[in-house]
């Protein structure tokens, strides 16, 4: 823990995970590119010429390590904590670009073969909406071959414990109308694959008076509802959606512009809830909307996609 402080170790070992490494002279070898490696430099005046390094130098037992990554942008004691490259060959030190750069596939990475869970379902319950069963799904995804074990419970007491289970299918109907405003519970999804493999995927919901945190009218009828996860999204995209009525229902993928760019799904749902799954690997990194349109209303949300 000294050392993880003093010598700021812990954040040096993040930033391996980003592609940062050290000076070619260190057991690691050679830097490629250039501006993955850290940056040293001379303090003079009252520091007496000490050499200072950015965090990603080692040695740090015998030199000075400051708490700054590399960047030709940033100053320590006046002097420039990184290098951008030259025309003579002096190589960049940049490792505040190194970290920019990787930061969205840092954040999105996912592996194909890594057991995901992703709940869909209302996070806020309205005191009108409490006189019928309310439905939560699970989205699972990866884990060794063959199928998956389920198992939905829930807490009133923020966690702490949780009752028995409720159901052992893919999905989680609950009675609510015991609830009132103020109230909240959490559910709790348990999924084991095939070889053993467990996850555990948590979502609290919330009972309010919808007069009070989004300005919606109690008009006794609910409307239609859209929910997307995971966003930002990799591989695949979840969507719960909710119908007052049942309705012809096309749900479109548009750019962040709004141009549609291909229909994902054309058909005609009942009233309650329902969700779909996507996958979107194919699609480029961006932001697109999913624009979800019925006989009567259209609604639509934001997703970041990374890769």
């Amino acid at each position: 823990m000294g050392a993880a402080l003093s010598r700021m170790t812990f954040t040096h070992e993040l930033a391996h995970q980003f592609g940062c490494k050290h000076s070619p002279g260190n057991k690691n070898g050679s830097c490629e590119p250039d501006f993955e490696r850290p940056y040293e430099f001379h303090c003079g005046g009252f520091l007496n010429n000490k050499l200072r390094i950015t965090l990603m130098e080692a040695g740090v037992k015998k030199k000075n390590r400051i708490p700054h990554f590399s960047n030709p942008e940033a100053t320590y004691e006046g002097h420039a904590t990184g290098r951008f490259s030259e025309p003579n060959g002096v190589a960049e030190t940049n490792n505040a670009r190194q970290l920019r750069e990787q930061t969205c596939e840092v954040a999105g990475f996912r592996s194909s073969n890594d057991l995901s869970s992703v709940i869909s379902g209302l996070i806020q319950l309205c005191d009108w909406q409490l006189n019928t069963p309310k439905q939560w799904i699970a989205n699972v995804m990866g884990g060794s071959p063959g199928a998956y074990s389920y198992s939905w419970q829930i807490s009133i007491n923020n966690g702490v414990t949780y009752g028995s289970v409720l159901s052992t299918s893919d999905n989680l109907t609950l009675d609510v109308e015991d609830f009132e405003v103020g109230d909240f519970f959490v559910i709790r999804l348990t999924v084991i694959a095939s070889n053993s493999e467990t996850i555990y995927d948590f979502q609290t919901v919330e009972i309010v008076d919808c007069e009070d945190p989004h300005g919606r009218v109690a008009s006794g009828k609910e409307g239609l509802s859209l929910q997307l996860a995971p966003n930002p999204a990799n591989d695949f995209i979840c969507t719960h959606l909710r119908l007052p009525e049942k309705s012809p229902v096309t749900v479109t993928l548009l750019d962040a512009s709004g141009v549609a760019i291909r229909t994902l799904e054309q058909t005609t749902l009942d009233a309650g809830e329902t969700g779909f799954n996507w996958k979107i690997e194919s699609l480029p990194a961006g932001m697109y909307q999913i624009q979800v349109a019925t006989q009567g209303s259209v609604t639509l949300q934001k997703v970041a996609i990374i890769h």
